[in-house]
């Protein structure tokens, strides 16, 4: 959790008097914030009574009774002493609360905030896209059941949610869920808000402040989050009928008000709010006494077609692409001026696409980056960084009788000698088409990448171009209509001899390589002793591909001292 450390001594926690059950139920998984560090929580309620573990804390405590909101309090006395309580949101879906924690050392208590949400699925990741999301919710047009969850699409006409607390009736349709009705009246606060906060009474410190915040609203929840961070600040609700709310952030100072509160209105065109609160600060003179100031806010958001605070543009509406972004930004590849802002594509300036695994990136004249592939050698892909690394291709098909898939070879001083031999049988079904066109020019490329340590290493690689004229003939030729052979006595550039590709149920291939050319390359024919694990994979410039894994209970035969080796394919 992330708890504000405070050199104060006082004789115990907060500790409120134990209420009546609540008509809510928090029995379920639900996602604790604490600044940055997240947790997924299983609450268990029995009657009033609440239980959860959190950041190696057990909770206990129990539910107020009912109101507008309602409390609840729990406590924990080991690794330390600790209490957390706060308020849930009528929703039953939200809640906030103050931690406070005592430690033992110097200073000897903390105080911090916590925020947490009801999860509707949870797939054990946090990717968007799948289905569940990074904030364990149920995605538009998606169904989840199960724990862990698993998630499919819905079907065209399910019902969805698009993310707006104004529409109604959405549907789905081919993945995407739109078509609902405007609902009127209606006020949807999500997005960024530029915030002018004034201070008066003579608090300490500066008596205005300027700042953003990114909103979600999730019908009548409220959370105002830090842009940069992500962290949670205000959190409360608002009727999205009238456009009140009811919001109030953690005051982190031990002796002040455990939350600093904020009531207020938005403008019925939904584009600026009012608002007036409180803030407790400590004394100077007395820094274990607080004194409470009024604060009074007015805010504006993006959409407004003027320049506020912290945007840099404001075209008068809530788009991305077209050169001011939603949050009011102007977007790369784009040049604004003006209120509201008018936007132009920078048409050839060199730009940035975020992307490592590009170069040349340039502003098209749609104001898109885009970038050309960093082109790798063969079998080596693009990483992290840019770097080309050993990267076996996915997805690959299988041998469904593994053992059937042998690779042999011999490595010895006379490379004359030297021969390869790499089979793959009873392989995944495949179509003629997958195959590509070798004799058009579609080459194929054998990997050998060793398995023994957390990334693979690329040990050996023998390419079989596609097209030219080898013994005076095409080197490729079509084998009836079920696949093509591959003949080369000189074995250029790497030492394959003859390749025979077929399709069907099963498909095969098979690769054969001898002489010199098999290891005077890069990455040529490995040594032996051979480790293991390791993976054999036969990739196609058209994007077929075909693997076999080996580990040591396949080894026939592993001899440095005759330079030869031979395996079976394991599953």
């Amino acid at each position: 959790m992330s708890i504000s450390r405070h050199p104060v001594v006082v004789a115990g926690l907060l500790v409120l008097a134990p209420a009546a059950a609540g008509a809510l139920d928090l029995t379920g998984k639900w996602r604790f914030e604490s600044g940055s560090y997240v947790e997924l929580v299983q609450v268990t309620q029995s009657g009033s009574a609440l239980s959860f573990s959190l950041a190696g804390y057990a909770f206990s405590g129990s539910l107020g009774s009912p109101g507008t909101f309602t409390s609840y309090e729990v406590d924990a006395t080991s690794p330390n002493r600790a209490n957390v309580f706060g308020r849930v949101m009528p929703s039953g879906n939200l809640l906030d609360g103050r931690v406070v924690v005592a430690f033992s050392g110097d200073p000897p208590y903390g105080v911090g905030g916590v925020v947490a949400t009801r999860c509707t699925c949870d797939d054990g990741n946090t990717t968007n896209g799948d289905g569940c999301d990074a904030t364990c919710q149920v995605e538009a047009c998606w169904t989840c059941a199960g724990d862990p969850s698993i998630c499919s699409p819905a079907g065209d006409g399910s019902a969805c949610e698009d993310g707006s607390d104004c529409t109604t009736g959405e549907t789905c349709t081919a993945g995407a869920c739109g078509g609902g009705a405007p609902v009127s009246p209606c006020t949807d606060m999500t997005g960024r808000w530029n915030r002018h906060a004034e201070i008066s009474g003579g608090a300490p410190g500066p008596s205005s402040v300027d700042f953003a915040s990114q909103v979600t609203q999730r019908g009548t929840d409220l959370v105002f989050r830090n842009p940069a961070s992500g962290n949670a600040g205000d959190v409360g609700t608002i009727d999205p009928v009238t456009g009140n709310f009811d919001v109030r952030a953690v005051n982190s100072d031990l002796f002040c008000s455990p939350f600093d509160p904020l009531t207020g209105s938005v403008a019925p065109n939904g584009l600026t709010y009012a608002a007036t609160g409180t803030v407790d600060f400590p004394l100077p003179a007395t820094p274990d006494h607080c004194g409470t100031y009024p604060l009074t806010e007015n805010a504006t958001r993006c959409g407004t077609g003027t320049i506020d605070l912290t945007e840099t543009c404001d075209d008068g509406n809530l788009d991305d692409g077209d050169g001011c972004s939603a949050t009011c930004g102007v977007e790369p590849c784009w040049t604004c001026s003006g209120e509201p802002s008018a936007c132009t594509p920078l048409t050839g300036t060199p730009c940035d696409d975020s992307d490592p695994c590009t170069s040349g990136d340039t502003c098209t004249s749609a104001g898109a980056c885009v970038g050309g592939p960093i082109v790798c050698a063969p079998c080596l892909a693009c990483g992290a960084g840019g770097a080309c690394v050993a990267a076996p291709r996915s997805p690959c098909k299988a041998s469904a009788r593994p053992e059937k898939s042998v690779l042999a070879f011999k490595n010895v001083a006379d490379a004359e000698k030297d021969k390869l031999a790499w089979t793959w049988k009873r392989g995944a079904p495949t179509m003629l088409g997958e195959l590509g066109d070798p004799p058009g020019g579609d080459g194929y490329v054998l990997c050998l990448y060793d398995e023994t340590g957390v990334v693979p290493a690329l040990l050996f690689r023998a390419t079989v171009p596609g097209g030219g004229t080898c013994d005076g003939g095409p080197c490729w030729t079509p084998k009836s209509d079920r696949g093509f052979g591959y003949k080369n006595k000189a074995g250029a550039p790497d030492g394959v001899v003859s390749t025979r590709l077929r399709s069907g149920d099963p498909a095969s291939a098979v690769v054969k390589g001898s002489g010199p050319l098999l290891s005077s390359h890069a990455y040529g024919l490995p040594s032996v002793p051979l480790s293991t694990p390791f993976r054999v994979q036969l990739q196609g410039d058209a994007g077929f591909c075909a693997e076999t894994r080996y580990d040591a209970s396949g080894v026939l035969k592993n001899d440095p001292a005759h330079g030869t080796f031979k395996a079976r394919g394991v599953p």
